[in-house]
């Protein structure tokens, strides 16, 4: 397995991001894919594909974790990490 496909696994992942992208107008998103480059090319094509690119901003990896975690009202992540504030 590579990093993003734990838990969910890689189709699952974008079934919830093409979800929340053509069923939600009044959100904005944080898809981080990781170290995970099939991934966030495949994130990067649907955002691009729903014309989305105003309101859902896709990452690879980073530190800020935490940072992005505290601005957020929703959370949804892999199981078995766990974050300390």
């Amino acid at each position: 397995m590579q990093d993003g496909e734990f838990g969910l696994g890689k189709s699952k992942t974008y079934d919830l991001l093409h979800t929340l992208a053509n069923d939600f107008d009044n959100i904005q998103v944080v898809a981080i894919s990781g170290r995970n480059e099939k991934m966030k090319r495949s994130f990067e094509y649907l955002v691009e594909k729903e014309h989305r690119k105003d309101s859902i901003k896709v990452i690879d990896y980073t530190t800020k974790i935490p940072e992005l975690m505290s601005i957020s009202d929703l959370v949804i992540t892999k199981p078995g990490r766990t974050y300390y504030f």
